[in-house]
């Protein structure tokens, strides 16, 4: 288990700093929809504990901005679960540029989003504005078109024709009158009780007109006695859509006796309120007091009588003021602006809304907007191009150049450099690197020098010990005694023969192995081996580090020691060597002629070869086996070797190649 470190990570729901354990979430699954925390070090849990602490008021947003972007630039961030590795995971150098590059472009981004809802807001406004403006004048051109023919009845309530109800003078004064006003579809006078006896458009003066004793706005006259505006109609003589006004009149005794009125065509008021302008995108209504269409442009002939929407209308008749709606019209689907003046602002009851669509109020806005947003888009694939290009040329180039040049000496080739240059930070980084790299190789020289004399100090050391115990087993008389000292010259002689082979090594720690048991095999053949009787060295090529190299150099003296006391017996013997490297590590077998008692056990062997076989096994933590198969038996240790061997050979090749 590694050590943890303290971490603190930001609740989203409470915006608290919670402390937690530098493992949290290693080797635990994401659960699907589950809400994973950012996982921050507790030295950097204070860099945004203010900022996220004020999001209720203060400068809380933007230095926790801040405070975020440094603790993304800065590489201890913790992340509860890293996919691919199963473990808390840090985020690389590219991906922190691309951040802080990000959090830089927040700032622009934020100021163009708050540009455009202000720019929209204003717009709004503006247009809001614009058609309550707009519905005033149509209301006002509408009321004095109103006040005109208020006018004209009032004049002609003061003939003396009406006043006596003197049909036929009446009937041609109208007919006189009617061409003068566009617009006019009838004029008309009637009696008390509703029976017309005068009109512009009675032609048989035989046939009595239709009485308009039912109409809303005769009724009315008569009650509020003056000029009065009535209700969307159906002219029942006429045939078109009209609008009535009616004022009462007096007769020569100064009492009412019935109203002069005018039907007002409806098509003829549309085409004088359509200035040529409206469309989908703008349009123009006016409805009387009962929500009925006077006129809609465009398509008045679609609208005019129709009921005006109820949600619409519901909204509107309540109003005491000019107003805005937000509305989606339920007549053609378009999102619209509406500006209306209510019924109460004018004498004719009527209310006249401008609506324009959202489509064109903002359009010239949206594509400046979409032309903005394409800018700070390419601006943005721009400069994330750029952190990329030049990230990888100024940055991640020259440090993986020097990773790779560390991972290099850290195998051993110390012949590894960058060859950064120049002024930049890098070059001058991988300039001191290779000076360090430099003075790293003289101080191994140097070590190599030093290391080669106490290599030969010690073989003559061993050299000296071994022709001392030499001398002394030529004096010895006992046959056992000189034989125990002659086997221990032989390990003498095996440790001074790894040293030999690790002192050709052209100044690296390791031992040929390979090379080392063919040598010892030689010279033990020589030394020990009767006539006829020989020993082969199979192996794979092997390096070892003299804490390896030492103890198996005197397990494989004094293997082969035992296979030839006891393995050439006779003429043609062999005494076999074989040294393999397999997923399982390393393993040297020792085989010669002969079988060992069935009740032997290496493990339990009281001989000081054998012993001295399991301490250096021990120190190995390898294994000994000894087993008899066929008429042979093999003594063999397996171990792991420490040394990475196809780098070291590699290595080891490089070096001898240069010396």
């Amino acid at each position: 288990m590694g050590e943890t470190t303290p971490c603190r990570y930001v609740d989203r729901e409470t915006a608290k700093l919670v402390t937690s354990s530098g493992t949290a979430g290693r080797g635990q699954p994401r659960r699907p929809g589950a809400r994973h925390p950012i996982i921050l070090k507790d030295s950097q849990a204070e860099a945004v504990r203010h900022s996220i602490g004020q999001r209720n008021g203060g400068p809380g947003l933007f230095s926790a901005l801040f405070s975020l972007g440094y603790v993304f630039y800065n590489s201890s961030i913790c992340f509860p679960f890293d996919r691919n590795r199963g473990t808390a995971g840090t985020m690389s150098l590219s991906k922190r540029l691309f951040m802080l590059g990000g959090l830089t472009l927040l700032p622009i981004i934020a100021s163009e989003v708050f540009n455009v809802y202000d720019l929209r807001r204003s717009r709004n406004e503006e247009a809001m504005a614009r058609v309550v403006a707009a519905a005033a004048d149509i209301a006002d051109k509408q009321q004095r078109i109103y006040d005109g023919l208020g006018l004209a009845l009032l004049t002609l309530s003061q003939v003396d024709a009406v006043k006596a109800q003197d049909a036929a003078a009446c009937s041609a004064l109208l007919r006189a009158v009617q061409p003068t006003y566009g617009g006019i579809e009838a004029i008309g006078v009637t009696r008390l009780d509703g029976s017309v006896f005068c009109a512009s458009d009675r032609e048989n003066r035989d046939t009595p007109l239709a009485s308009v004793e039912d109409r809303p706005y005769f009724r009315r006259a008569l009650e509020e006695k003056r000029l009065v505006v009535g209700d969307y109609a159906f002219g029942r003589q006429t045939r078109t859509h009209v609008v009535h006004l009616a004022r009462p009149y007096r007769d020569p005794r100064g009492e009412i006796a019935g109203v002069v009125f005018v039907a007002l065509g409806l098509d003829w008021l549309a085409r004088q309120l359509d200035d040529g302008g409206w469309s989908s995108d703008g349009v123009v209504s006016i409805a009387d007091r009962n929500g009925v269409f006077l006129m809609r442009q465009p398509d008045h002939e679609r609208y005019v009588g129709r009921p005006v929407p109820e949600a619409l209308w519901r909204q509107m008749k309540a109003a005491d003021a000019p107003g805005n709606l937000h509305v989606t019209s339920p007549l053609d689907g378009i999102d619209r602006i509406v500006g209306f003046v209510p019924r109460g602002l004018s004498e004719s009851g009527s209310i006249v809304a401008v609506g324009v669509s959202h489509r064109a109020t903002f359009h010239e806005l949206d594509m400046a907007t979409v032309r903005a947003g394409a800018g700070i888009a390419l601006g943005i694939g721009f400069a994330v191009l750029s952190a990329w290009f030049f990230g990888r040329k100024l940055i991640r180039e020259p440090l993986s150049n020097m990773v790779a040049v560390t991972r290099r000496w850290r195998a051993g080739d110390y012949t590894a450099r960058t060859g950064l240059a120049g002024p930049s930070e890098f070059g001058q980084l991988g300039a001191a690197f290779d000076a360090m790299a430099e003075d790293l190789v003289r101080a191994f020289e140097h070590k190599d020098v030093l290391f080669r004399e106490l290599n030969h100090r010690v073989m003559n050391s061993l050299q000296t010990i071994s022709s001392l115990f030499q001398l002394q087993a030529r004096r010895v008389n006992d046959p056992e005694a000189r034989r125990e000292l002659n086997q221990a010259v032989g390990r003498i002689n095996s440790v001074a023969l790894a040293y030999r082979r690790m002192s050709s090594a052209s100044g690296i720690d390791v031992v040929d192995f390979t090379a080392f048991a063919r040598e010892l095999a030689h010279d033990l053949s020589a030394s020990l081996l009767p006539d006829g009787c020989h020993c082969a060295v199979e192996a794979d090529p092997l390096l070892l580090d003299p804490d390896q190299a030492m103890p198996l150099a005197l397990i494989l003296n004094e293997f082969i020691t035992n296979a030839a006391k006891h393995g050439c017996g006779g003429t043609g013997a062999t005494v076999t060597v074989k040294i393999g490297r397999s997923s399982d590590g390393v393993r040297m077998a020792v085989r010669n002629a002969g079988s060992l008692p069935a009740d032997y056990h290496i493990e339990t062997r009281k001989g000081f070869g054998i012993q001295m076989a399991n301490a250096m096994a021990r120190q190995l933590d390898g294994r000994l086996e000894a087993a008899s198969m066929a008429g042979e038996t093999e003594f063999a240790i397996t171990f792991a070797a420490r040394l990475r061997q196809p780098a070291a050979l590699q290595l080891l090749g490089d070096r001898q190649t240069v010396a």
